[in-house]
């Protein structure tokens, strides 16, 4: 639901969305599911790709991500699914995104 939001919207219903605290419900789910039994995968492609939405350049939004321990769970996700190239490039992807807001706020 955050990435259907944050994709087909403005700007300005985005960083509603953003500050209404859902990038932190997506990293509850990237936690939760990081670590559950069966097949979690489509579940954590949705909040991989809702996590690499989320505005990143606002520095709150991205230390509230980190905070909330979403790298430990995104490196979780690249290390229990390697032969799942899309997934963990598309995890990459968002830590090094989060990395980056974290170098470039110091």
């Amino acid at each position: 639901m955050f990435s259907s939001v944050a994709k087909e919207n403005s700007p300005a219903i985005r960083q509603q969305v953003i500050k209404s605290g859902a990038p932190l419900l997506v990293v509850m789910v990237l936690r939760h599911f990081s670590e559950a039994p069966g097949e979690v995968q489509p579940v954590l492609r949705r909040a991989v790709n809702a996590i690499r939405l989320v505005g990143l350049d606002d520095q709150a939004t991205a230390g509230a991500v980190r905070l909330a321990r979403a790298p430990e769970a995104l490196k979780k996700i690249i290390s229990r699914f390697p032969e799942n190239a899309s997934l963990s490039k598309s995890a990459s992807t968002a830590l090094n995104s989060i990395e980056q807001s974290a170098s470039s706020g110091l």
